[in-house]
C-alpha cells in the first residue's frame, strides 16, 4: 500500500516512519505487525489480547505478544494490529472488506482500495504481491 505518514486519530494514535509498506495479504485473516516496526511510544500500548489466538504461519503455530491500535490515514479508518515476534507489516484483505465496506481490486499492473465514498487507494505490486 502508498506509504504511510504519522498522523493521529482521536481513537488511537499511529507512530510509523514515514514511509511504510504494507502488504495487502488476501490470505491473512488480521492485521499484522512486529515489535521491530514500532517505535517505543507506539510499542509501549501493546496491550495484552482480549482473547486467547494461535496463528498458523510458515514456522508454525505462534501466539501474539500482543496487540495494538492504530490509525491508517491512507484508508481513513482505524484498525487493531496483532503483535508477533517477527513479521512484515501485513494489512487482512478480508478484514478491510468485511468489517471496513472497503472494496479490493487488482487487474494486471494496478491494484487498488476503494471505499464506500468510492475515493481509491492505489497499492504498488512488488514481485506479485500488492503493497
Amino acid at each position: 500500500m502508498v506509504p504511510s505518514r504519522e498522523q493521529e486519530s482521536p481513537a488511537c494514535e499511529q507512530h510509523f516512519a514515514a514511509t511504510v509498506l504494507w502488504v495487502a495479504d488476501t490470505g491473512s485473516a488480521n492485521h499484522l505487525t512486529s515489535p521491530a516496526q514500532l517505535d517505543a511510544k507506539t510499542l509501549r500500548k501493546m496491550s495484552a489480547c482480549t482473547e486467547e489466538i494461535r496463528l498458523a504461519t510458515a514456522n508454525g503455530q505462534v501466539s501474539p505478544e500482543g496487540e495494538i491500535d492504530v490509525h491508517l490515514p491512507e484508508l481513513g479508518l482505524d484498525a487493531r494490529l496483532l503483535v508477533l515476534k517477527t513479521c512484515p507489516r501485513v494489512l487482512s484483505v478480508g478484514r478491510l472488506v468485511e468489517d471496513h465496506g472497503l472494496e479490493f481490486h487488482w487487474t494486471p499492473g494496478r491494484a487498488y482500495f476503494q471505499n464506500p465514498g468510492g475515493q481509491s487507494v492505489e497499492c504498488e505490486v512488488r514481485n506479485y504481491v500488492p503493497m
